[in-house]
């Protein structure tokens, strides 16, 4: 799996725990993304996100909750929010990353 991030600004909705939220995935990588949020949902849970790429084509994720800020010593300096592991990544997906190279 490529460690390479690429930040990003890209307005997300997300599902976790029954709840849609919204955020902006703030950097994305081969293997998950991170979504800045004020409502930070907790480590472990099962978490679905759709966005729009670029090119207008919807984007959907699903994955866990990897780690969130609010576990990170210092957080009070980084934007509140969660990273997602994408347990599989689907074709939508790895589309749209091809395309970020």
């Amino acid at each position: 799996m490529n460690s390479e991030r690429i930040r990003t600004c890209i307005d997300t909705e997300y599902q976790v725990g029954g709840r849609r939220e919204k955020g902006k995935i703030l950097n994305i990588s081969e293997g998950g993304v991170f979504v800045g949020t004020r409502s930070v949902p907790s480590q472990g849970e099962s978490v679905d996100v759709v966005f729009k790429a670029p090119g207008g084509q919807l984007v959907k994720l699903s994955g866990l909750i990897w780690w969130t800020t609010d576990e990170l010593e210092g957080a009070l300096n980084r934007a509140p929010g969660f990273g997602l592991r994408m347990l599989e990544a689907n074709e939508g997906f790895r589309d749209f990353w091809a395309s970020l190279a």
